[in-house]
C-alpha cells in the first residue's frame, strides 16, 4: 500500500476490542493532567498506530489477547502461570508482568516496572484491569517467562 510520496506502508489487521478500555493505564507523576495521556490500553493501541509504531501495537494486542484467553478459559492445569500487577512499555508495546515484579509494590509508580520483553524501565506505566460496573481489580495472569 502506498503512503505519502510513494512511501510503502505495511498493512496489518489488529483486533482491539472494547474490553481493552477496561485495562486502565496508571499515570506516573506529572502525567495525569496531560490530555494526550492514554487512559487505557485501547487508547494506547490507537496512539501506537497514530505515530506509526505498528509493531508496538501488534505486541500490545498479542499480550492482551493472551490475558483475555487465560481469563476466559482459566488456567489449563499443565502450564505454570504468574499473577500480579502488570505494566505497559512505551518503548516496545509489551504489556505484562514486570521483570522486577518482586520489587514492585501493589500501588504507586515506584519502583518503575521493568518491561518483561525489552527489560527497560524508562518508559513504563502500571496497568489495572477493571470490570464494568465494579470497583474490583483483577490481577494480570500470564505464562511464566523471564527477561
Amino acid at each position: 500500500m502506498a503512503g505519502a510520496e510513494g512511501e510503502m506502508r505495511e498493512v496489518c489487521e489488529l483486533k482491539v476490542t472494547k474490553e481493552y478500555a477496561n485495562i486502565k493505564v496508571e499515570p506516573n507523576a506529572g502525567e495525569a493532567s496531560d490530555s494526550n495521556f492514554p487512559r487505557n490500553l485501547h487508547n494506547a493501541a490507537e496512539l501506537f498506530l497514530r505515530v506509526g509504531l505498528v509493531e508496538h501495537a501488534q505486541r500490545l494486542q498479542t499480550c492482551t489477547s493472551a490475558l483475555f484467553q487465560v481469563l476466559g478459559e482459566g488456567p489449563d492445569g499443565s502450564a505454570t502461570h504468574a499473577i500480579g500487577r502488570a505494566c505497559v512499555c512505551w518503548g516496545c508495546g509489551h504489556v505484562g508482568l514486570p521483570a522486577n515484579r518482586a520489587e514492585c509494590s501493589d500501588a504507586g509508580a515506584s519502583p518503575a516496572g521493568k518491561c518483561g520483553h525489552c527489560c527497560s524501565d524508562e518508559q513504563t506505566n502500571f496497568v489495572r484491569i477493571t470490570q464494568p460496573g465494579s470497583t474490583d481489580v483483577l490481577p494480570w495472569i500470564e505464562l511464566n517467562a523471564t527477561c
